[in-house]
C-alpha cells in the first residue's frame, strides 16, 4: 500500500466545456474581452481555458470575469451567450473556440 502512495500521478486535463467566440471587443494589459456562446458544458469564472483555432492551440489563459444578460455571473451554461474577460497573451478572433478544462491527477 505504501508503494502505491509514492507512485507519481499523471496530470490529466479533462475538458469541462467549450464555447464559440462570436466577437472580440479588445485587449489591454494581457487581458482580452470576448463575447460568445457556450456550446457544451459550463464556463466558470476562474476556469483554465485553451484558445483553439481549428485544431491548433493558440494559447492558454484564465477567465477573470463573466457576464450574461449584462449581469456579472459566476458560471454560464450550454446554450447561453456570454461576455468574458480572459487573462491571456494570444489574440482571439471570431470563430475561434474556448475549451475549458480542469486539471486532474490520476
Amino acid at each position: 500500500v505504501e508503494k502505491e502512495d509514492r507512485r507519481p500521478r499523471d496530470r490529466v486535463e479533462e475538458k469541462t466545456g467549450s464555447a464559440k467566440l462570436l466577437r472580440w471587443f479588445g485587449a489591454a494589459k494581457g487581458k482580452v474581452i470576448v463575447g460568445g456562446k457556450v456550446e457544451e458544458g459550463i464556463l466558470m469564472e476562474g476556469a483554465e481555458i485553451r484558445l483553439m483555432r481549428r485544431d491548433l492551440e493558440l494559447g492558454r489563459g484564465t477567465i477573470t470575469s463573466l457576464q450574461s444578460n449584462k449581469k456579472q455571473v459566476k458560471k454560464v451554461e450550454a446554450g447561453a451567450e456570454f461576455g468574458a474577460q480572459v487573462k491571456m497573451s494570444a489574440e482571439p478572433a471570431p470563430g475561434d473556440r474556448l475549451e475549458v478544462f480542469a486539471v486532474v491527477f490520476k
